[in-house]
């Protein structure tokens, strides 16, 4: 088969198909992951529609709240290159009320390495950049996962003897987003919005939540809850 690629090149040579197209579908109360033999018509059309070029990011978010409301934040970040050298650097934006959070950063690969990582000012800009220094370089064409943690002071806040955790969404780019909330033991669960089911575990209640994020958009992922005594 002749190929001709979203870069320009044309590649002749035998192709087989993996697996079938994929596709998310977001409701107002539900995250589907669709592969296109599942999908019979799009608004009257057979025609699947073809990716729009925009990148989709993938993440999952671990938090671990603590009484005063403080919070260790864990993420995962896919790093790809698409470029023809190693790439041994990652680098991203950190605006400035996100420093006090940031000066806790620990980066850690795969392969159980903790990373060394510096800021540095972007010139004519306010924000940060925080550079990543990969003790494994990716190589072209290939990815890796990263797994970020930090401590953010005030991941929850009270009023009177109710807590709430909310975190907005408001992504740079397009987002698929996994959030894993581990409250802490004892807590009572008062509200969960949108709405799903608590699990209990080691006498602590965990909340999750799996979202699309169209790149800008906010829907709060909201939880409630009480401290014993």
């Amino acid at each position: 088969a002749e190929v001709r690629l979203a870069d320009g090149r044309t590649l002749t040579g035998t192709r087989r198909p993996i697996d079938d197209a994929t596709f998310l579908l977001q409701t107002d109360d539900a995250l589907l992951e669709l592969t296109g033999s599942q999908i019979r018509e799009v608004d009257g059309n057979r025609d699947l529609p073809r990716p729009e070029g925009r990148r989709l990011v993938r993440s999952s978010c671990y938090e671990v709240l603590r009484a005063d409301g403080s919070a260790e934040t864990w993420n995962t970040i896919r790093v790809e290159n698409g470029g023809r050298g190693l790439q041994t650097r990652v680098e991203w934006g950190v605006a400035p009320h996100e420093m006090e959070t940031f000066r806790t950063l620990k980066v850690v690969d795969p392969w159980g390495n903790t990373l060394a990582h510096r800021f540095e000012p972007r010139p004519g800009s306010d924000v940060q950049s925080v550079v990543v220094e990969l003790a494994v370089p990716v190589l072209p064409g290939e990815s890796v996962e990263l797994a970020t943690s930090t401590i953010r002071p005030r991941s929850a806040v009270r009023d009177g003897d109710v807590w709430t955790c909310a975190y907005p969404g408001d992504f740079s780019e397009d987002r698929l987003y996994g959030r894993l909330l581990r409250l802490p033991p004892g807590a009572e669960v008062v509200a969960v919005e949108p709405e799903v089911r608590v699990h209990e575990h080691g006498g602590a209640p965990f909340v999750s939540w799996r979202r699309y994020y169209p790149k800008g958009s906010t829907f709060p992922l909201t939880v409630k809850y009480r401290l014993p005594g």
